[in-house]
């Protein structure tokens, strides 16, 4: 092939060098075709922007793809092919994805799951639509903006789709690994923490950041880069796209399953992870310890999380150890406590984000009717590129090993174990040379001197620093080739790794502290302790040894090395295989316990690799164009440095000469064995029918090995082509002979029963006239032995009502309810079935419980006594007990409008009724069945429920309908009144209206009625019943004063908000609090003049009287004045160190000294000398002669209080 023209495939290039590939690539990058395959591998270019080749028309044509050749190069491709490939041969397949940050790793992955279950089905309805929306829900809480990628992904997420054997998906499950908790509390200049936060800054709304205590982004040091950016939203695009973003997210949420009250509690940990990282520690020059500053995101976290504000102080500030039994508490210095800080604050977010994820698999799981079916699965790894910043740390060194252990996977597949598999069958092959980087893994991985052992055995030593680490790695590693000595202007905390691409320099500052990654025992106790039930999970869920809390089986390998430097190809697993691995897993060393990060990352990097050996790979490489992420930029130094790095020269040359596909010679002889020989014969698995087989098809450029057949690639394109076309005549074969079959069938079917009807026929005209002889003989012999015939008395059934009514139809009654001015007039009918019930109420069984009432036109057409547990009333023509069917009835002069009601009744409404008297309703029939009167509850005793679901019965639900207690309460008011006693009657009487096409209740012509006898019984003569009526009617009473008593403290917590108290001491013009206070009021009793506590006085006392409440206070102060959250203990904040603490302050440390006495004197510096300081000093700048003066004049204060106090008993 020229050279000139453009390639979909490298390895077909005649001249294959560094520059050949360049230009390919270059050229394809300038006309958008940014898919490139190297044999069966794909190289993709980033084009920084959106291309028309992602639409569902251009994904159709990947669907089934049989000849490759046929389309251009794409993702599609790729993910076809993986499906394919398990549907085919029933072996897991894996889609691993590399590069460094911002290729455009994430979105290829997103267009890999999107192509799958678009083109795939499900026996699960909404399946499919909640796997597509799992990646942009995950980006949201695992995804911020990086110098180098706006949207980079801080973890790394293995999906795993899950299918039945025949291609239908059934669930997925997601595992996560390695986030990146050090976001939460630090990001490096011209980088964000995670997308939630300011996706909820930017969509919450007033009123939900007050419920929340969420201030401007700016004011939070999480969001605005530790108090580094003036606006956190630079411009109304950036501010737009957040917004937007959080409503999608919410509807995401929901859609995924996740209740209101979950997105609630997630987005109020998310506060409060906000606000902890707000919390400031200052040092008690006493005590020499830290203590929290200001305390108000102090009580803010406290409630949000629901823990005692005192309790998360002391497990802040203070750490408690145990020495032969003593307990000894220790103050934290102010370093230690802003670590222990931010420690809660990772742990909160990894938790929460564990939960998330948790939850996720929980929804997508497959459901237990698929439990004990065989499943394939195709996993898509979506992982951190390789990064190299101006600053690197621990979480790039953690980044960077993890895409070196990728690429060294992708040399053992491509490269190693291909090379050892032709020498070991006997194949010629010339040897490619690859850059091996196996040596820098076991730089890392080996014991006991490898760089993560080492890092843990420095991270358990109190006195280790990143120094001193750093110098043990110059003095084990430095002739190491892959480990850089750092020398002259890099001396100090900082060393250098020669990655496969590229040298990295490391800054060792925070190592330790981040691999030691310790949340305190006195922290993770609290939470625990939290009322939130949600946070104390979060708390009291075990961790695996991966550091999640959401795996369900914590499997830790019996060999990590193993699996991470692979020595040999693994034998790959089939569903039923993976299943069976999955269910029994490996044995637990419960002995070993990983503490730290280090720990946890090899554990999690040892897991994904496991799943990852256990697929068939399918590889994809992704480049980006230029370190600018500009669009329609290609830089050719920028590319040539990524694939010289990742080797893809060695890889095109390989793909060129090797053979990608291998199979055994069972294998390919099940597979392939139709194309040459008789679909019933037993074909030997041996390289000479190998060898037939293959000169069958007239391919060439194969090879047969001692166990295996060697193809190139696009062999198996044209292998299975062959196999599609001739399973397609089988199939044709197969359809004409079961057609003829069918055929012949029918004719038999309909020759015998031909023959069965005219059999049939001829029984039937022998037989008929002797069976009418018979049946007229019979006849006449019974009307002679009668002597005459009895006339047919035609049954008169008439209706209750008419029988038992005695009230006039010209009377009108009008009842009106004392608690309303509307009037309520009763129907005719309500005053017939009324009078019907009392005056048969007497002589009824007590057991009955209603009366039943069917009603057409307002005429009663039956009444029926109910005394069965249950009833049902249908359309049926059925009448028994428990049952009663419309149909069954006799209706005279029913109209055509009432025949079709009554036709559409169904399976109808069951009633029943519980031991307290509520009637409940449970609609049987898909047509709607309404309580009339609904929309006047005050002429009724209709439930409440009803009145939500807007007066209609939900369909298959048990709902009240006639309310016992709402009855009780009209029974209490109209006896406090003295109201109607008719109007009480009619309460009794519940109404249900047959609806059709859901037309008013008003409309239609036809309704049931029930009169409730244990209302009437129990008005009547219940005792307890009209105890209760007398509670409600004291209740009622005493409303008046209730209302009293919530005015009087109204006026209270008004006065409390308006008089902010401030301290005694505070210089400046104000009062000086409760000692004036006192003296005022001592002189008032003096002088016999009347005198009243503040809050006593009356509104326009207090109108008259200056407010100070916002001299000298904060603005931050005085805007939580206001708040109903902070009130008026905003003073004791702002002159808490003036007065020897706040409450919280006080209370916190009165506890610790309670757990150990000796706290204060064995932390404070001044304990002892500041009893000795002389009387001349104390009026001194110093210190700790201002606290002497403080303590005395607090002193006076107190002796003053105790007195007062004495004289007001003695003058009781």
């Amino acid at each position: 092939m020229a050279d000139g023209k453009m390639v979909d495939d490298i390895a077909t290039l005649n001249v294959l060098n560094e520059k050949t590939i360049l230009e390919q690539l270059k050229n394809r990058y300038h006309k958008d075709l940014i898919y490139t395959y190297i044999g069966d591998i794909l190289l993709a270019v980033n084009p920084y922007r959106s291309l028309p080749i992602y639409s569902h028309e251009e994904s159709t044509k990947y669907v089934n793809l049989k000849y490759r050749r046929t389309v251009r190069p794409h993702v599609f491709a790729i993910a076809d092919k993986a499906y394919q490939q398990m549907k085919r041969t029933g072996v897991n397949q894996c889609c691993v994805i590399s590069g460094e940050s911002g290729t455009g790793k994430t979105e290829t992955a997103k267009f890999i799951v999107q192509h799958i279950i678009n083109h795939c089905h499900s026996h699960q309805r909404g399946l499919q639509d909640k796997i597509l929306q799992v990646n942009p829900l995950l980006e949201a809480f695992g995804n911020a903006k990086t110098i180098m990628n706006n949207n980079s992904s801080r973890f790394g997420k293995f999906i795993e789709i899950k299918f039945t054997t025949d291609g239908k998906v059934v669930g997925a499950s997601i595992d996560d690994y390695l986030l990146e908790k050090s976001r939460i509390v630090v990001q490096n200049q011209g980088e964000r923490n995670f997308h939630i936060f300011y996706y909820m800054f930017a969509g919450l709304t007033a009123d939900e950041k007050y419920t929340y205590y969420l201030a401007e982004p700016e004011k939070h040091r999480i969001v605005n880069g530790n108090h580094s950016v003036k606006e956190v939203f630079r411009t109304d695009k950036d501010h737009q796209h957040c917004q937007t973003k959080f409503n999608e997210l919410k509807k995401l949420l929901l859609t995924e399953g996740f209740s209101d009250e979950d997105v609630d509690t997630m987005f109020t940990v998310l506060a409060a992870i906000v606000n902890l990282a707000d919390i400031e520690f200052e040092l008690d020059q006493d005590l020499d310890g830290a203590y929290v500053g200001d305390e108000y995101y102090l009580k803010v976290v406290s409630s949000l999380l629901s823990v005692d504000p005192v309790d998360l102080a002391e497990a802040l500030i203070s750490t408690t150890t145990y020495t032969r039994g003593e307990q000894i508490v220790m103050l934290k210095t102010v370093e230690q406590a802003n670590d222990g800080r931010d420690a809660l604050a990772k742990a909160l977010y990894s938790r929460l984000f564990g939960w998330i994820v948790g939850q996720i698999n929980d929804i997508l799981a497959p459901r237990d009717e698929y439990s004990n079916e065989s499943r394939c699965s195709i996993g898509i790894l979506d992982i951190f590129g390789f990064e190299n910043f101006t600053h690197n740390s621990f979480e790039q060194l953690c980044i960077n090993f993890t895409n070196e252990q990728l690429q060294y996977f992708f040399n053992q597949n491509i490269f190693a174990w291909e090379q050892l598999e032709y020498a070991n069958e006997g194949i010629s092959m010339n040897e490619i040379k690859f850059n091996n980087n196996k040596g820098l893994l076991q730089l890392f991985m080996e014991r006991p001197i490898g760089i993560f052992a080492l890092l843990d055995e420095e991270s358990k030593f109190p006195q280790a620093t990143d120094d001193t680490l750093v110098h043990k790695f110059n003095e084990r590693f430095s002739k190491h080739p892959n480990f850089v000595a750092t020398t002259g202007v890099y001396r100090g905390s900082v060393f250098g790794i020669r990655h496969y691409a590229g040298d990295v320099v490391y800054n060792a500052v925070g190592f330790l502290e981040k691999n030691r990654d310790s949340l305190s025992r006195g922290v993770s106790d609290c939470l625990k302790n939290s009322e939130n039930m949600f946070v104390s999970k979060l708390f009291r869920s075990k961790l695996s040894s991966t550091g999640s809390i959401h795996r369900r089986n914590d499997n830790r390998s019996k060999d990590r090395k193993a699996i991470l430097l692979c020595p040999s190809r693994p034998q790959r697993q089939t569903g039923d295989q993976s299943k069976q691995r999955t269910s029994t897993g490996r044995k637990s060393d419960s002995k070993t316990q990983q503490t730290t990060l280090t720990s946890c990352f090899k554990e999690s990097l040892t897991e994904l690799m496991e799943k990852v050996l256990a697929a068939e790979p399918q590889f994809l490489r992704c480049i980006k164009p230029n370190n600018q992420k500009q669009s329609q930029r290609y830089e050719d130094n920028v590319v040539l440095t990524q694939l010289r790095c990742t080797g893809v020269l060695q890889t095109t040359s390989i793909r060129r000469l090797g053979y990608a596909v291998r199979l055994t010679f069972e294998e390919f002889v099940n597979r392939y064995k139709f194309l040459c020989f008789p679909m019933t014969a037993r074909v030997q698995y041996n390289a000479v029918n190998c060898y037939q087989l293959l000169e069958s098809t007239g391919l060439s450029d194969w090879q047969v090995g001692k166990t295996k057949v060697f193809l190139k690639y696009w062999h198996s394109e044209q292998l299975d082509s062959l196999m599609d076309s001739h399973i397609a005549n089988v199939v044709t074969s197969q359809k004409c002979v079961r057609g003829w079959l069918a055929r012949q069938r029918i004719q038999r079917l309909r020759n015998h029963s031909r023959r069965i009807t005219s059999q049939f026929m001829i029984y039937v005209q022998e037989n008929g006239e002797n069976l009418f002889r018979n049946v007229a003989q019979t006849n006449e012999h019974d009307i002679r032995k009668r002597g005459k015939v009895n006339k047919t008395k035609t049954p008169v059934k008439t209706a209750a009502v008419a029988r038992t009514s005695t009230a006039s139809p010209d009377r009108e009654v009008s009842l009106t309810p004392s608690n309303n001015n509307e009037t309520f007039e009763p129907s005719e009918v309500q005053k017939l079935i009324l009078q019907d019930t009392l005056a048969a109420v007497r002589s009824l069984d007590p057991r009955v419980w209603c009366r039943l009432y069917f009603i057409e036109r307002n005429r009663a057409v039956d009444a029926f006594s109910i005394a069965s547990p249950t009833l049902i009333v249908d359309g049926s023509s059925r009448q028994q007990r428990g049952r009663i069917g419309v149909q069954s009835l006799q209706f005279s002069n029913s109209d055509s409008q009432s025949q079709r009601i009554r036709s559409f009744i169904g399976k109808g409404v069951q009633l029943e009724m519980d031991s307290e008297g509520h009637i409940y309703a449970t609609r049987l029939t898909k047509n709607d069945i309404y309580v009339r009167g609904w929309t006047r509850p005050q002429f009724c005793c209709v439930s409440a429920d009803i009145i939500k679901s807007g007066g209609s019965l939900p369909y298959g639900e048990a709902i009240r309908a006639f309310d016992m207690d709402e009855f009780k309460v009209h029974v209490a008011m109209e006896e406090e009144r003295e109201g109607n006693k008719d109007f009480i009657r009619h309460l009794c009487i519940l109404s249900l209206s047959f609806i059709k096409n859901s037309e008013d209740d008003t409309k239609t012509p036809c309704w049931v009625s029930l009169v409730v006898l244990p209302a009437l019984r129990q008005r009547m003569n219940d005792p307890q019943v009209l105890e209760e009526i007398k509670e409600i009617r004291q209740e009622y009473r005493t409303a008046k004063e209730i209302k009293e008593e919530a005015e009087r403290l109204s006026k209270k917590r008004r006065w409390a908000k308006k008089n902010i108290r401030s301290s005694n001491f505070e210089k400046g013009e104000r009062k000086a609090g409760r000692l004036v206070r006192l003296m005022e009021r001592e002189k008032a009793i003096s002088e016999g003049l009347p005198w009243k506590y503040s809050w006593e006085k009356s509104d326009d006392e207090e109108s008259n009287k200056p407010s100070d409440v916002s001299d000298g206070v904060s603005e931050s102060e005085q805007s939580m004045a206001e708040s109903s959250y902070y009130h008026s203990d905003i003073s004791s904040y702002r002159h808490s160190r003036h007065v020897g603490g706040s409450d919280i302050r006080r209370a916190t440390m009165k506890r610790l000294e309670q757990a150990d006495p000796g706290l204060r004197r064995r932390q404070s510096r001044h304990y002892y000398a500041s009893e000795q300081v002389e009387e001349d000093k104390m009026y001194t700048s110093d210190n700790s002669g201002m606290k002497i003066e403080r303590r005395r004049r607090w002193a006076k204060v107190s002796e003053f209080i105790r007195q007062d106090e004495e004289k007001d008993l003695t003058q009781e």
